[in-house]
């Protein structure tokens, strides 16, 4: 994971190996999220657990920000 400018990070896609930017949910998202909604988005949109990974390999943001 490398930071690319504030709110966009890279992350290793899992399928490919290849690194893609994508936009980090903010905070509030984040809380509504595993607060209300009793998961998270992964970086390709897919619902999980806070600490789940999705069918195609990608972690939940929270625990790719190392939250949960």
């Amino acid at each position: 994971m490398d930071w690319i400018d504030s709110g966009k990070m890279k992350i290793r896609n899992p399928e490919t190996g290849e690194r893609e930017v994508h936009e980090v949910p903010d905070l509030e998202t984040l809380r509504n999220w595993t607060l209300f909604d009793g998961g998270a988005e992964t970086p390709d949109g897919c619902w999980v657990e806070p600490d789940g990974t999705c069918e195609h390999g990608w972690k939940a943001w929270p625990r790719i920000l190392g939250l949960v």
